[in-house]
């Protein structure tokens, strides 16, 4: 997808045409609007070839007998004019990856994919033939994928089996031509069964049937070599080959297809589709929203009634560390204390999803993606810059969400122009989108903003040392915490959910804490924390809040160390004796004990995903089984107490202070290692000369930000790509990072103090 050029119409028919999609030999495709607000794909034909008679008949005919097709798998032509010019027919849009792209950057399809796959194509050119249409052009960039399953396209090369002669020449993509196709012989259905044998051996292996090379050299193959079915898995197999017979009579038609195939398909009882591809469909999704989104109204002045937050000191957005105390700039007082370490700061784990917006600091916060998805940037991007940005970005339906100095922006995603901009005199940071409605804070209020213009729906008084979850839970509520000073006596900590209704708490709860921190854990529908009841009291209970009602369950429990939760359980790291410590499952209804184990060491960090709880000890990696604490492998590690780790996907990207300390020097070192999750062995291990966090990782890349103090030089900091198979470095862009959010269509926007980037993901050029 590419922006509109100025040689193209606004225009065509009643369709508003929005963006470039492609170009081929007949003409151009344009993303367009209907007047009733739906998109469509309209597919412009070059007007030197309607000038020709004989091409206008024949474009005519087959424009009647493509709007003829109709059928679940296929992308219906919804209008055409024959007789304007240039000429154009519409086309319904699917948003969503080709499956020609989809292989080739993800990889084959699992078997029962394939299988489901063939299904859908055979219905689709069931329908298709039905209609007395040929489509002679199946092949995976004609075959887009839908949330719901796969849509057959461009019907404007269809030949009507009643119609006159073909176009002059071939007509068709060599690699899964028809042999006769090939050969300039006739055209009939069989042509479409041979094709849909080469898209399935394409989605079974990643590989054309034919190979690669020049055309005579394909076309050769086609008519006189057989495919190489051994590449196919045996599963699929017959099923490529039977559709490839060199004989259209041998071929089967798309209702032997269907019934050969439905014992498979109910087998599977279904195919999760989205499942397959979903981020890179949100990729699409993003991209399209970039070129769809009506231009906002005018941001508006506060609501009559709310006063503007003066707020001149400049703050930066940080998470907030346990037991760090919040004081205004004006009184801090530089600290005697020598640091920790050489390295400096390190961050909590983005897994603690609380953040205290905005406040002073200088630790670095790695900001969670929102979405994440092919490594390819969007079609038409171009790096971009924003300068006087506070806090970390949201990004959202192809926009970027930003605090300012004195209110929260807009930005498109792709181009960085601004398309709205809400000032309130104070400033703001942006703390996540939920249903059109964007969260975001200053030192004193909480507040909901149309996502979409900017307007105010509602305001919350907050206190300047409150925090809150980074962003919305899927029911689109926020947590927030605020301490409560009670003068002499011990302070308390009120926690309060928020809806983006209304500006009024749906619950609070007083706990007896004195500070909110990276202790309190989101999961599972439930907010838990451990509350300390009594001043000066070791003693310590968990408690585990549902966010929709606000009715809770508490036990006493020994000094937690980490968290983690999911819909069955709440998990607990503790301190134990004789150098172990033990992981505890809770239900997480009820608080009713499932199971503790004891592992070695000490406990830094848990995340469960699925079936599994992930742990990090100072001694070693460890999977446990979710539902009974169970062993499933351990990989060690040397961890010294300083570690972290981030899931995706299959992988564990562990990182842990790794730094040498010598009688005359002290060496600043990060090492880091990749975790292959099904069996616990290291994919990679990696040290890095300098401190360094892990931000994101996407199938292809892990992105590192890395932080070197130097003497009498300007520090070394950079954000570094590596390969996630590999280890090796892809690329390196110098630069301070404060936070990083991975967007689906492969950009990075880096925030480098307050300029937010937007940076290629695949390359790290930047503006």
């Amino acid at each position: 997808m590419e922006p509109l050029t100025p040689s193209d119409p606004a225009r065509i028919a009643s369709y508003e045409l929005l963006a470039r999609l492609g170009a081929g030999g007949m003409g151009l495709v344009y993303l367009a609007r209907s007047p009733g607000g739906r998109l469509v794909a309209v597919k412009v034909i070059h007007t030197h070839l309607t000038d020709d008679p004989s091409f206008l008949q024949r474009f005519r005919s087959e424009v009647r007998a493509a709007r003829a097709v109709s059928g679940f798998f296929t992308a219906p032509v919804i209008d055409a004019d024959t007789d304007s010019r240039p000429a154009w027919l519409a086309t319904a849009y699917v948003t969503g990856p080709d499956l020609g792209a989809l292989v080739t950057s993800r990889g084959p399809l699992p078997g029962t994919s394939v299988t489901a796959l063939a299904a859908a194509l055979a219905e689709a050119l069931k329908a298709v033939h039905a209609s007395g249409v040929v489509h002679r052009d199946l092949k995976p960039s004609n075959i887009l994928l839908a949330q719901d399953g796969p849509r057959v396209i461009d019907f404007g090369i269809v030949h009507a089996l009643d119609g006159p002669a073909t176009l002059g020449g071939l007509v068709g993509t060599p690699g899964y031509m028809s042999p006769e196709q090939a050969g300039g012989g006739e055209i009939e259905p069989a042509n479409d069964v041979f094709a849909l044998g080469g898209v399935l051996y394409f989605a079974s292996t990643g590989r054309p049937p034919f190979g690669t090379g020049d055309l005579p050299v394909i076309l050769h193959r086609v008519v006189h070599e057989e495919p190489d079915l051994a590449l196919v898995p045996p599963a699929q197999r017959d099923l490529v080959a039977r559709c490839m017979a060199k004989r259209p009579s041998e071929r089967p038609s798309p209702d032997q297809l269907l019934d050969a195939l439905a014992a498979s398909i109910a087998a599977a009882d279904h195919v999760d589709w989205a499942g397959l591809y979903g981020t890179v469909i949100d990729a699409y999704a993003t991209e399209t929203a970039a070129y769809t989104s009506v231009e906002p109204a005018p941001a508006v002045d506060p609501e009559p009634g709310s006063e503007p937050d003066p707020d001149p000191e400049p703050r930066r957005t940080v998470r907030l560390e346990p037991d760090e105390t919040v004081q205004p700039e004006s009184a801090r007082k530089p600290d005697p204390r020598p640091p920790a370490s050489p390295a400096g700061p390190r961050p909590r784990s983005r897994r603690r999803r609380w953040a205290l917006l905005p406040v002073v600091g200088s630790v670095v916060a790695v900001a969670i993606a929102l979405a994440s998805g092919d490594a390819g940037q969007g079609a038409g991007f171009r790096p971009w810059s924003v300068d006087d940005v506070r806090g970390r970005a949201v990004v959202s339906d192809g926009l970027v969400y930003v605090g300012k100095a004195d209110g929260s922006a807009a930005y498109d995603a792709r181009t960085g122009r601004q398309r709205w901009e809400s000032k309130t005199g104070a400033e703001e940071a942006a703390g996540g989108v939920h249903g059109g409605v964007l969260f975001v804070r200053s030192a004193r209020r909480l507040s909901a903003l149309d996502a979409r213009s900017g307007r105010r729906r509602w305001q919350a008084p907050l206190s300047e040392d409150g925090c809150l979850t980074e962003s919305p839970d899927p029911a689109g509520r926020v947590m927030v915490a605020e301490k409560i000073d009670r003068g002499n006596a011990p302070d308390r900590l009120r926690l309060s959910a928020f809806g983006s209704a209304a500006g009024k708490p749906l619950w609070s709860r007083t706990l007896g804490r004195s500070h909110c921190g990276g202790d309190l854990t989101v999961g599972g529908g439930r907010v838990s924390l451990v509350e300390r009841r009594a001043s000066g009291s070791e003693e310590e209970h968990l408690v585990s809040i549902a966010i929709g009602s606000g009715e809770s369950w508490s036990v006493p429990t020994e000094r937690v160390q980490a968290m983690a939760a999911d819909d069955t359980n709440v998990y607990t790291v503790v301190r134990g004796g004789d150098e172990r410590y033990r992981v505890h499952a809770y239900e997480a209804g009820t608080g009713r004990s499932r199971w503790d184990v004891r592992l070695p060491g000490s406990g830094l960090e848990m995340y469960v995903a699925g079936s599994r709880l992930y742990v990090l000890g100072n001694d070693g990696f460890y999977a446990l089984d979710a539902e009974d604490g169970r062993r499933r492998w351990t990989s060690t590690l040397k961890t010294e107490g300083s570690g972290e780790f981030l899931v995706m996907g299959s992988t564990a990207y562990v990182w842990w202070d790794d730094t040498e300390h010598g009688p005359f020097r002290t060496k600043v070192r990060t090492a880091m290692s990749a975790i292959d999750l099904t069996n616990g062995h290291r994919r990679w291990w990696k040290r890095t000369d300098s401190r360094a966090d892990i931000a994101w990782a996407d199938d292809r890349t892990v992105y590192i930000a890395s932080f070197r103090e130097r003497r009498f030089r300007p520090d070394d900091n950079a954000l570094i790509a590596l390969h996630t198979r590999t280890g090796g470095e892809r690329w390196r862009r110098d630069m301070d990072v404060d936070d990083v959010v991975v967007a689906s269509s492969g950009v990075l926007y880096v925030r480098d103090g307050h300029t937010l980037e937007a940076i290629d993901a695949a390359t790290g050029e930047g503006p």
